[in-house]
């Protein structure tokens, strides 16, 4: 078969990997934007746009992906080296599936040409949530044990059987919206189980008052 569109490719070894479904997609568009499979450079905004997730969740699958050592993450700051920059990715020998990988000096892209790789993949991510790319189905317990996660990551230990119930009932928007609550609120570097009920149930509070109006 002749593609008349542009494409890029992906390493078989990415099936391997035992992915979950936003992992997937997070790590095949910034392998889209990695130039000859090097590097990337999106932003956290523009990963969650391209990706139809949410802001707090491409941060969290970045990060779960840089952990689990199958991307490299390289802060950068402006040129005033005051401000921070969009981060540089690249995908590692995990990902690609190489046992020697050439280490090259690479120039950063332009912004147009940014602009025109963002265009390119618009298509394929489309075509990834129409469904001509399919992905195993999460079960319950493993939709479950990633929202878990998100709020683990504030108590840095696990959560209880109570807070574990109420995670359970809430769906994506309202743990998003919580978990964007508690990190633009919070002062210390963790928080108690009784911190994250609280902002549960005041987005859940908010929510239903846009909604009588």
């Amino acid at each position: 078969m002749k593609l008349t569109t542009k494409y890029f490719k992906l390493s078989n070894n990415i099936f391997e990997l035992g992915l979950k479904p936003n992992e997937f997609v997070v790590l095949a568009y910034i392998a889209r934007c990695s130039n000859n499979n090097s590097k990337a450079f999106p932003s956290y905004n523009k990963i969650a746009e391209k990706c139809n997730i949410g802001l707090s969740t491409a941060k969290r699958v970045v990060s779960e992906l840089v952990k689990n050592g199958l991307l490299m993450k390289e802060n950068r700051l402006t040129e005033d080296n005051k401000s921070n920059s969009t981060n540089a990715y690249s995908l590692t020998e995990k990902v690609l599936g190489k046992r020697d990988i050439e280490k090259e000096v690479v120039e950063e892209p332009t912004t147009e040409e940014i602009i025109e790789d963002e265009k390119e993949t618009e298509d394929l991510i489309r075509k990834y949530y129409a469904g001509e790319v399919t992905l195993p189905e999460q079960t319950e317990q493993e939709e479950l044990n990633e929202k878990i996660e998100i709020f683990q990551v504030h108590l840095n230990r696990e959560v209880s059987s109570n807070l574990r119930n109420i995670i359970k009932d809430l769906d994506w928007d309202e743990i998003v919206n919580t978990d964007t609550q508690i990190n633009s609120n919070k002062k210390e570097k963790y928080c108690t189980e009784n911190y994250i009920i609280n902002a549960i149930y005041a987005n859940k509070k908010r929510t239903k008052l846009k909604l009588v109006k």
